[in-house]
Formats: C-alpha cells, structure tokens, sequence
C-alpha cells in the first residue's frame, strides 16, 4: 500500500509553516505587542530566638537540609501567605490589584481573564499566585525571596514593599498566637491562686477580729502559768486550813479560808474551761486558726509555683519567637526584566526547527518507502 503525502507538505512549505511562521509571530509580538514586565525582587530571613538544637543520625541529616530548623519552617509559614488569599485581599483592598491586572496596562496575552469569561476572585487567585507574585526560598542559607512583576516599576515596587510589611505583621501575630494559650492559662492560674490567698488572708482578719484570738501560743501558755499559781496557791490554803481544822476546829479564820479556797478552785476552772472545757474556749479556735495558717501556707506555695510556671512560659514563649530580617530591601527596577525577547525567539526557533527537522526525516523516509 502506497501512502500518498500530500503537496502541501513539501520541505519548504513545512519549514514556513512550522519554524518561520511561529518564529516571526513570536517575534512580533515580543518586539510590537508584549508589555514590558518590571519586577521588584526583595530578600528576607526568618530568624528564631531559640538557641539551635543539636541533632544526632537521621535528625542530623534533616537539619542538614534545614528540614528542622524553626527558620525554615517560619519561611515555608510566610510563603503560605504571601500567597494566599488573605494577602491577595490586603494588597487588593490597598492597590486595587484586580482592577490594574484585567486593565489595558498589560498586553492581552498577559492581561488577566482578557477574555472576560471568569473574572472571579477565586481565578484571580490563581494568577495572582503565577503571575503577580513568585517567591521562592534557599534551604542552605534560609534566604526567602519574595519577587513581584507589574507594568509600571513604582507599582512593582509599592506592593513588593507593601508584601515585606505584611509578612512583619504576620510573624507578629504568629508569635501572639503560639504563646497566647499557654500564657494566658499560667496567668489565669496564678491569678486564681492570688484570688484565693486575698480571700483566705480577709478570712483570717475576720476570725480573728471575732474571736480575740492573735497568739494562741502566748495566750495558752499565759493561762497556764496563771493556773499553776494558782494551784499552787490552793494546796497552800488547804494545808494551811487542815492545820487549823486539827488544831482548832472552831477557829474563825477557818471560813475565810474555805471561801479563799472556793475563790481559787473557781479560777482555776475559769481558765481550764477557756483553754478546752467549754464552748468559747481557746482550745477550738486555736485549732481552726492553726488550720487556716497552714491553708495560707499552701496557697502561697502554690503562688509562688504558678508564677514560677509563668515566668517559664514567658520564657520559653520568647525563645520560640520568630522575627524578619531583611537582607535586601525592595528596589525601584530601573529597566523591565520580562519578557526575555531574545531567549524566547531562540528557544521558539530552536523547538520549531528541531521539529521540521524529525518532520522532515520522517516525510524523507516514506518518500523513500515508496519509491522503493
């Protein structure tokens, strides 16, 4: 069977139409057509305040490669937003980013949705990502590279500055939100613990103002001095009255004795009731005040635990802070750096010749084919 290749594909006519044609369209529109592209390239460092850990075997070779260092992983949480939609929606809110990219700023091809077919945010955010800003991040020297293209290089300039203030206050509210959990629950600890030493410490004043109790110690030992006098005194006035009775039982300083000795027993049973007999002793306060000292003591053991805990959260929560150092400021480009109009005509040429060239050897080897 004879396969018949039509004239049309002649080696000429196949040369115009793939590597001429497409290598003068490509030209022309990058010479006449295409808007020049100014980027504004600015360059960052995410540090940490926490010391470098160091790592043996497999975890050697991670943070070799920079997979556990808290800069890398802070870099790869900047990039997230940088081109997510929040920040899409700030530099939008600010600079009206939508409007300047679908407007005749930029030629058709790089104009966004020039077609009016889906003008939608939701595919914003995909040219936004691909086309307004590219930011890419060295692993070995944790160097962030945040670039952005726009028509006019001011513009380029105000949102690539605009991005780097942005991720500032990004790091901010990320290092706010990693310690405000912890801090907030030790402080609300010790808070609560003050609370209670404040309430327990009003507690005690008003027993005591109460009760009359200060020193139970003084008082108990003040009562039983006094007490032991006192029985003292009554064994002496009842030797001395048994005397009396077996010498002179009549004798009239016999009743002033026993009265004396009444007196005396009196007292006596004043101050044992009021150390433990009866109900408004010192006994049972002395007890509940000693309670209440011990609790107090606690109380401000457990203070002083949970401010120590807090200053240890505080601590820790400044060691895992993450802060930007900027290493190359944003730039105002004094010359456009896209599209690269020699590189892309000799790679459209390049491509298209290479394939007339296996087009050709294929059209030459059926010829063949067929003559034979």
């Amino acid at each position: 069977m004879k396969i018949k290749i039509p004239k049309l594909f002649t080696i000429s006519k196949l040369f115009l139409f793939i590597v001429v044609i497409p290598t003068f369209l490509t030209s022309f529109y990058l010479l006449f057509i295409a808007t020049p592209i100014y980027i504004s390239e600015s360059k960052i460092i995410i540090k940490s305040s926490a010391p470098s850990p160091s790592f043996t075997g497999l975890s050697s070779l991670l943070k070799s490669v920079g997979v556990l260092e808290p800069s890398i992983v802070g870099s790869y949480f900047v990039m997230n937003y940088i081109h997510s939609r929040d920040a899409m929606f700030e530099l939008d809110k600010k600079y009206q980013i939508k409007k300047y990219y679908e407007s005749s700023k930029l030629d058709f091809l790089q104009r966004f949705d020039p077609l009016r077919i889906d003008p939608s945010y939701e595919n914003f955010s995909e040219y936004y990502k691909d086309k307004v800003v590219t930011s890419f991040l060295d692993p070995t020297s944790s160097i962030l590279t945040i670039r952005v293209r726009a028509a006019d290089k001011e513009y380029a300039y105000n949102l690539a500055k605009e991005l780097v203030k942005m991720s500032e206050r990004f790091v901010n509210a990320l290092n706010a939100r990693s310690s405000y959990t912890a801090l907030e629950y030790y402080k609300q600890q010790l808070e609560d613990s003050r609370k209670k030493v404040k309430k327990l410490g009003s507690n005690i004043a008003q027993f005591l103002t109460k009760t009359g109790v200060v020193s139970p110690e003084q008082q108990i030992g003040a009562v039983l001095q006094s007490t032991i006098r006192l029985q003292e005194q009554l064994i002496g006035k009842q030797i001395e009255l048994l005397g009396i009775i077996s010498v002179a039982p009549e004798n009239p300083k016999i009743p002033i004795l026993k009265e004396e000795i009444r007196q005396l027993k009196t007292e006596i049973d004043k101050n044992l009731n009021f150390l433990a007999g009866a109900k408004d002793s010192i006994a049972p306060h002395a007890v509940e005040l000693e309670l209440l000292k011990t609790e107090l003591q606690m109380l401000q053991k457990e203070v002083e635990a949970n401010f120590a805990a807090y200053l240890q959260a505080q601590n820790q929560a400044f060691m895992q802070q993450l802060f930007i150092e900027k290493i190359e400021e944003p730039f105002v480009p004094d010359a456009p750096m896209e599209p690269e109009r020699l590189k892309i005509i000799f790679t459209v040429f390049a491509i298209s010749f290479a394939l007339w060239g296996i087009l050709s050897i294929l059209i030459a080897g059926i010829k063949e084919h067929r003559e034979v």
